[in-house]
């Protein structure tokens, strides 16, 4: 007996699309013929059933999975909150804001900064030549020159006469590239909230560049180039060595121009032997120095000391109680040199300076056989 099953014998089985029944080869009446599975047909299609784990591919009980109905509202995408859309909104052009600004800034660099002349003929000029009188015993009897005194060194002074200007001037200086940008950002606020101009934001470095190579007037322009010498200076001259410049070219009031001469003016010694009081003293004038010298307004001088110590000692230069120490009680007067008659002979010895040595290029000292002493008391 003959007998073969095919996938089309199984139990709920319809005939494959496009196959007709073929009548068997026997000829009995009713019945079909043996089909052979073919290359490319059956061979390799996966027969399912019960036992196999499989199912209908048209799912369970061999009934076709739903269509999803038309017009049936899909899941909605979450909405962005609109605080916030607004809050990227406004970063984004918070960005572009800031990045025009900054190809703003960059344009009004370079244009001012070509008006400058060629970087490598920049040079630090000659600071005026000074004529130093001495007694016949050594002691000075005075300065002559358009600075009032001679050129000091950093390291000839001490440690706190820095640190007082450094401490009231600009405390950042010794970490800035030439330009605070923390100062000018805290300088902008302070004047914004006042609506007005409180006070400059200008770093030593850049008064050492404005002193040596610019005019006073106050413009953008003028600011701008101030600002690109001072990163030329740090970049060509160490912190000591501009912080030198500084102190021996600054002004100080009543004609006085360098620390040396400001020492000799108001009290009448080297700055090479100032004490903290008065070292403090001299730095608190700097930001006016025709309105808190000692000679001309002596309380504010000695208000300005005081904030000037106290700068020192937040800056941890000095203690708080070295700063209390060294305050001048506001009861009692300023002590300042008192300049008489004496300096006379001064003015005689520099009348012959030019001709004994002509014109006067650099720093001269001149001992005279005059009695100090004598002098004064004539």
């Amino acid at each position: 007996m003959d007998f073969r099953i095919s996938a089309d014998d199984r139990v709920g089985s319809q005939p494959a699309k496009g196959r007709k029944p073929q009548a068997k080869a026997h000829g009995g009446k009713g019945r079909t013929s043996r089909v052979e599975p073919t290359m490319g047909h059956s061979v390799g299609v996966f027969v399912d059933d019960e036992r196999s784990g499989g199912g209908s591919p048209n799912g369970p009980g061999g009934k076709p999975p739903r269509a999803p109905r038309r017009g049936k509202a899909q899941p909605k995408k979450p909405r962005r909150s609109r605080a916030g859309g607004f809050l990227m909104g406004l970063l984004w052009w918070g960005f572009v804001a800031c990045l025009w600004g900054g190809i703003a800034v960059i344009g009004v660099i370079v244009y001012f900064g070509a008006q400058l002349p060629s970087s490598n003929t920049w040079a630090i000029p000659d600071r005026p030549p000074n004529i130093r009188i001495l007694a016949a015993d050594g002691s000075l009897i005075s300065n002559r020159g358009q600075t009032g005194g001679e050129a000091v060194t950093y390291r000839e002074l001490p440690y706190y006469v820095p640190a007082a200007i450094i401490a009231s001037e600009d405390r950042r200086y010794m970490n800035h590239f030439g330009v605070d940008p923390i100062g000018l950002i805290s300088v902008a606020l302070e004047s914004v909230q006042a609506g007005d101009v409180t006070r400059g934001a200008s770093t030593i470095t850049q008064q050492v560049a404005k002193n040596l190579f610019l005019t006073p007037d106050q413009t953008l322009g003028r600011k701008v180039q101030e600002a690109i010498l001072a990163v030329w200076l740090e970049q060509n001259y160490t912190k000591e060595e501009i912080l030198e410049l500084y102190m021996n070219r600054v002004h100080f009031g009543s004609g006085t121009t360098g620390i040396e001469a400001a020492a000799q003016t108001y009290f009448g010694i080297s700055a090479r032997n100032l004490s903290l009081g008065q070292a403090a003293m001299l730095a608190g004038i700097l930001p006016a120095p025709s309105a808190y010298n000692p000679k001309s307004h002596p309380d504010r001088a000695i208000e300005r000391q005081r904030l000037a110590l106290a700068a020192m000692a937040r800056e941890g230069y000095i203690t708080t109680e070295e700063a209390q120490a060294a305050q001048i009680d506001p009861s009692q007067s300023v002590r300042t040199r008192v300049a008489g008659s004496e300096d006379y002979v001064a003015d005689w010895v520099e009348s012959l300076m030019t001709a004994y040595i002509g014109e006067i290029e650099s720093d001269v000292v001149v001992q005279t056989t005059i009695d100090f002493k004598m002098q004064k008391d004539a």
